[in-house]
């Protein structure tokens, strides 16, 4: 339609006000009232979309209400195409306002009342609106106490047992109730109550309880995490309003308020009650001198099993519950029969991956025909916060180059940080541009660099010792332990390998038996000897989420394993190569400690691998046996050198290859990510393991260092103490807290002070390693980030006089 068209010789056509999805809004004139009215035109001609606008034009039309808009008319257009005419509206709805300011508490309270108020009158009627979201409630003139409720197209009356389609769901998911996400039918008006429960959250915080980049991670956290309370997004609420809140929002709709009326009660009886009282908190602004919170994102794995094939509409998940509790992980079961598996918790990024890892490939033996897909991200405070990592899991799922998946056992799929952190134990290949996991090993090759294979620099001394006693166990000693140790990412699983691979080379005729021992999580009893038996072709199966039994009848801790190792023995020389031994149980360590005293005249050569805390866990461990220990230290820096030339030919530089060495630090888990990310194309040169692992080891630190740590990343690599003490605050009601703080961390050669300062009076201190700036950045939650830049510009713009400081 075109400005002067004339609609059934009544309205008058004046200009396009908008348009959307299903249609267009007119402004047109109403010879009938000589007043302005909003003519909405239906575009789509789709059966469901004419249902939703005749539904709304039938409400309209019953409805006469003065904080629901006003029906005027409806009817069709010559074309055939219904309209619906509508009071003209001044003002703008509450969405567009929010983008420049949010209301004040008290108008938040009055707003929240007026629109219950307005859900009473349709919940009087048994109607549900079913949409209820900022930019469906219209502020006329543009004041608070001026609501009118809009867009009836989802609206529906509670007796109707109409199904929707499986999959589809009607409405704003950020607004939606855990039933209506879940595709309920038979919604009431405690889904509305749900919804307004989020836009008063909205209103009062300034963020939705419920967000997130990807639907389907916004629906996740609707069904299954527990709304946040008002009190912990903002410090000024009444403990009546808290609660008032966390009723609206509960999960069962048998907890919330019945209906708009019941709000409406309770809302204007918390206003009254406040009144009475003269609650300061009622009228009080958000706080007047914000800080940075405690909450501190952590490394998580996010794993999402894809919905089964078209033609399955049924599937058994107690499988994959099951190993989800093996694995401590939380599962959770979607709409379309997906479901979501988190890890998280404070712990070793390299470990985190390698369990989720894990849990991914036993569940894939009972997804047949499905994706999963695997990716890291990370949550705060024991919640899902991993929208990134969600969206980046949805659209491994979702890629085309991905090949189908087999029939008798899903595929894996994993994104690059993942990647980055699982090490060469693990089989993944490139296919079409995706990363398939394809399993385990129980001891890795070593994981090629920058596509090709790399010597084991700087650890000929150690290789020469193992050698050595390998040779007396074989000649004449009989057998013997060699355990290295070593904090995670030095090399201990690669000097293991490259022994292995040097008696290869000898042409030793040997047995070689290798087992990894798994996390306390996920663990059972005598799973090292299951694993050394599988090595050697004699083990046991089981059914997966069982426990193998390795125990000879009426004789503990592996009798099966110990005639098996004898009789091997007896033929040759066996090698049994055990890593991550800080985490063996403590039978399968009493079978083997049965075997050295059994074999103690034998060629029995057990090589453990473990990190220093092994001695706390088995602080008497093979004590009176034939033990030597190899402490590995870091590597030296001209064995590191070495290997960045190595890897890296011409594009090694002086400058990059003092630049590696300085932030690696002889770590070699460090040094080889840190030579990938310089070998990478441009732009692609961030190395994601690194920052997760400096993430992770941050957790050795107190709360309070970590906490400065997160305010000064902030201000880039280069901070102040009294920068850092304007985002957080004294420690302890101490002045000199923060100063104190810093100065232990630049006793621990995390950060060091800077001669001079930038700005007069102020200690300037920076980041030794732009690494370790980047971890600390990461902690951040979204919501302190945005806030600390604030609060950093404006602390330095009051001490420099530089407008906008740049961040």
């Amino acid at each position: 339609m075109q400005s002067g068209d004339i609609v059934e010789d009544r309205f008058v056509i004046e200009q396009l006000a908008g348009h959307g999805g299903m249609g267009a809004v007119f402004r047109a004139r109403d010879r009938a009232s000589q007043g302005p009215v909003a003519m909405k035109v239906l575009r789509g001609r789709a059966e469901s979309d004419v249902a939703r606008f005749l539904r709304e034009t039938r409400i309209l039309r019953e409805i006469d209400d003065p904080r629901i808009v006003r029906y005027v008319a409806h009817g069709a257009l010559p074309s055939g195409e219904p309209y619906l005419a509508m009071e003209w509206l001044e003002g703008e709805d509450l969405a567009v306002r929010l983008t420049r300011e949010r209301p004040s508490y008290e108008e938040s309270i009055d707003l929240g009342i007026a629109v219950a108020e307005a859900l009473g009158v349709l919940h009087d009627r048994g109607i549900v609106h079913r949409d209820l979201k900022p930019s469906n409630i219209f502020l006329v003139g543009g004041r608070f106490d001026g609501v009118k409720l809009l867009d009836f197209g989802l609206a529906r009356a509670e007796s109707s047992t109409r199904k929707t389609a499986t999959g589809t769901l009607l409405g704003t998911v950020s607004y939606m109730a855990p039933e209506q996400a879940r595709g309920a039918s038979d919604l009431d008006a405690r889904a509305d109550v749900f919804a307004l429960g989020c836009v008063l959250f909205e209103l009062l915080t300034g963020a939705p309880p419920f967000a997130g980049i990807q639907a389907m991670s916004v629906l996740t956290k609707i069904l299954f995490e527990p709304a946040p309370r008002l009190a912990e997004r903002r410090r000024t609420v009444p403990p009546e309003l808290d609660e008032l809140l966390a009723r609206m929002l509960a999960k069962l709709p048998d907890d919330r308020p019945k209906n708009g009326h019941a709000a409406a009660e309770a809302l204007l009886d918390f206003r009254s009650r406040s009144a009475r009282r003269g609650d300061p908190t009622l009228l009080a602004a958000p706080p007047s001198e914000p800080r940075l919170s405690h909450c501190e994102l952590q490394p998580a794995a996010v794993l999402l099993v894809g919905a089964p094939p078209p033609e399955v509409d049924q599937v058994d998940d107690a499988p994959l519950e099951a190993i989800a509790a093996a694995y401590g992980a939380q599962i959770d079961r979607l709409l379309d029969l997906s479901a979501t598996v988190l890890l998280s918790g404070a712990t070793v990024a390299t470990d985190l991956a390698a369990q989720a890892a894990r849990c991914a490939l036993a569940m894939s033996r009972h997804a047949r025909g499905r994706r999963i897909g695997l990716s890291m991200g990370r949550s705060a405070s024991g919640q899902l916060r991993v929208e990134p990592a969600f969206d980046r899991t949805v659209r491994l799922l979702a890629d085309d180059a991905a090949p189908a998946p087999a029939a008798e056992s899903a595929l894996v799929v994993i994104d690059e940080p993942m990647l980055g952190l699982l090490d060469a134990r693990f089989e993944v290949r490139r296919t079409g541009g995706v990363l398939v996991l394809h399993g385990e090993r129980d001891i890795a090759e070593p994981r090629p660099l920058l596509g090709q294979p790399s010597p084991c620099f700087g650890r000929e001394r150690e290789l020469r010792s193992m050698s050595s006693l390998f040779d007396d166990c074989v000649g004449q000693s009989g057998a013997q332990v060699v355990l290295v140790t070593a904090p995670p990412g030095v090399g201990k699983t690669r000097l293991g390998s490259e022994f292995l691979r040097n008696l290869r080379a000898r042409g030793e005729d040997v047995d070689v038996w290798t087992a990894r021992a798994a996390p306390p999580s996920c663990r059972a009893s005598c799973s090292v000897i299951a694993s050394l038996r599988r090595s050697a072709g004699a083990a046991v199966e089981a059914r997966p989420g069982e426990a193998v039994d390795e125990r000879a009848p009426g004789e503990e801790g592996g009798g099966g394993f110990l005639d098996l190792v004898v009789a091997r023995c007896a033929e040759r020389p066996v090698v049994l190569l055990l890593d991550d031994l800080q985490w063996a149980d403590a039978a399968s360590l009493r079978a083997l400690d049965r075997a050295l005293v059994r074999l103690e005249d034998r060629p029995l050569f057990l090589l453990a691998l473990g990190r220093p805390e092994v001695h706390e866990a088995f602080p008497k461990l093979w004590d009176g046996r034939p033990l030597q220990e190899i402490r590995l230290r870091e590597l030296p820096r001209r064995p590191a050198e070495q290997l960045i030339q190595h890897a890296l030919g011409a594009r090694a530089t002086p400058e990059v290859i003092e630049r590696i060495s300085r932030i690696a630090r002889g770590n070699a888990f460090f040094l080889e990510e840190l030579i990938r990310a310089a070998g990478a194309p441009a732009g692609e040169g961030r190395p994601e393991a690194v920052i997760a692992t400096i993430h992770a080891r941050s957790f050795a630190l107190d709360d309070d260092a970590r906490r400065i740590l997160r305010a000064a990343s902030v201000f880039g690599e280069t901070f102040w103490a009294g920068g850092v003490a304007a985002l957080l605050g004294h420690l302890g009601g101490r002045s000199s807290g923060v100063q104190d703080r810093i100065d232990a961390l630049v006793e621990q050669d995390i950060v060091e002070r800077r001669p001079g300062a930038r700005f007069p009076g102020e200690t300037e201190v920076a980041f030794r390693h732009a690494l370790v700036h980047e971890a600390a950045l990461a902690m951040l939650t979204d919501e302190d980030r945005a806030l600390g830049r604030r609060l950093a510009a404006d602390w330095m713009e009051a001490r420099a006089g530089e407008a906008g400081a740049a961040l």
